[in-house]
């Protein structure tokens, strides 16, 4: 089992890690990962999608990461549920413009085992920060 935590800036200013002034962004969340053999070779084996229901929170006070949010273990009960591919910024629930995480666990096949993963972000626009199982 994989957590993976995807923290995202879309801000005017300033872009949380990013030390520029930047208009609003939109973002698309679509993930998927491929197994791979080694390092550069071809996907071995077909990809996992990981678009579907994720776990979202924005992060009006920037304070996710020194909160722990990017934990395995962090309770999300009170995090909102979105499809991805998934744009806050033009969603209705969500009038805000700022840094905000998305959250997902998912299981590698077995015989993935000593195998390595490539995660490619088809929609990641602009910056963003990833960790799997808390790691960034």
């Amino acid at each position: 089992m994989l957590n993976f935590l995807l923290s995202r800036t879309c801000r005017l200013l300033p872009l949380g890690n990013v030390f520029s002034a930047q208009r609003q962004r939109s973002w698309f969340a679509t993930v998927a990962l491929w197994l791979t053999a080694g390092f550069g070779a071809a996907p071995a084996a077909e990809p996992i999608d990981l678009d579907g229901a994720w776990r979202f929170a924005i992060d009006p006070a920037q304070r996710g990461e020194e909160n722990g949010w990017h934990q395995p273990g962090l309770v999300v009960r009170d995090w909102s549920e979105v499809q991805t591919p998934h744009c806050w910024t033009i969603d209705p629930r969500f009038p805000y413009v700022g840094s905000a995480w998305y959250r997902r666990t998912f299981s590698v096949p077995a015989d993935a085992a000593g195998q390595h993963a490539r995660l490619a972000f088809a929609r990641v626009f602009h910056r963003a920060k990833i960790w799997i199982n808390g790691q960034l």
